[in-house]
C-alpha cells in the first residue's frame, strides 16, 4: 500500500509506505511499557448474526503470539520493501522523501493474502490546505494517547500535514476499505499541469 502526499520539500510531495514491521514494533513497545493486557479495537463491536453485539478487541500479547499476524507481517513487509526498491530506483527517492506508516497485518491460513487488523492510515484522503482525513486507528493506548495515531502525527506533521481523525470502522474498514475508498473528491487541476504529459521528461 502506497500513497503520495503533498509536502514541504523540493519535490512538493512525499511517498507514504505501509510498514507492517513498524506497526508490530509499536505493539511490542506498548507491551514493554506495561500494556500487555491492553487491546486494539477497544470498544468496537460487530453483530454475531443473532442480534447480539460482540467485541472485536484483541489483546496485544495475543497479537504478538498469533502466527497469522507474524506471517502476515513478514509477507507484507517483503512485498513493501520490494516496492520501495522500485520507487527508489525509478524516482530516485531519498530516505527523507519516504515515510513509513505503521500498519498491522494478519494473513489467515489458506487466504493467500493479508488483511489489516486495524484501519490503514495509508488509505487516507487528502482534502487540500494540508488536511489529511485519516481513519481512527483504534490502536493501543499509552499515556492517554493511541500510539498509532501519535506516531502517524509525528511522522507527517513535519511535512505540513494536519491529520483529521474520523471513524470509519463499520462503514469502510469492516468491508475491506478505508476513508479513501468511501469518499469522492473533486480536484481543481492547475492550468500549468493540464497537459502534464507534454512536460520535458514526463514520459521518459
Amino acid at each position: 500500500m502506497i500513497t503520495f502526499l503533498p509536502a514541504r520539500n523540493a519535490r512538493g510531495w512525499i511517498v507514504g509506505i505501509a510498514d507492517p514491521q513498524a506497526g508490530l514494533a509499536l505493539v511490542r513497545d506498548a507491551v514493554s511499557r506495561g500494556q500487555g493486557d491492553g487491546t486494539v479495537l477497544t470498544g468496537i463491536t460487530r453483530s454475531d448474526g443473532g442480534g447480539r453485539a460482540v467485541s472485536v478487541a484483541e489483546r496485544l500479547t495475543d497479537l504478538l503470539a498469533d502466527p497469522d499476524v507474524l506471517k502476515g507481517t513478514a509477507d507484507a513487509q517483503r512485498v513493501m520493501d520490494s516496492q520501495v526498491d522500485v520507487l527508489r530506483r525509478e524516482l530516485e527517492l531519498r530516505d527523507d522523501e519516504i515515510v513509513r506508516l505503521p500498519i498491522l497485518v494478519r494473513s489467515p491460513a489458506g487466504s493467500g493474502g493479508g488483511v489489516t487488523v486495524i484501519p490503514s492510515v495509508v488509505n487516507s484522503q487528502y482534502l487540500g490546505d494540508g488536511v489529511l482525513l485519516s481513519p481512527h486507528q483504534h490502536g493501543p493506548v499509552v499515556g492517554g494517547r493511541d500510539v498509532f495515531e501519535a506516531e502517524v502525527e509525528r511522522l507527517l506533521t513535519p511535512h505540513g500535514l494536519k491529520i483529521r481523525w474520523i471513524e470509519d470502522y463499520h462503514h469502510a474498514h469492516a468491508g475491506g476499505g478505508e476513508v479513501h475508498c468511501t469518499t469522492n473528491v473533486f480536484r481543481a487541476v492547475p492550468p500549468q499541469v493540464l497537459r502534464w504529459w507534454t512536460a520535458p521528461g514526463a514520459l521518459r
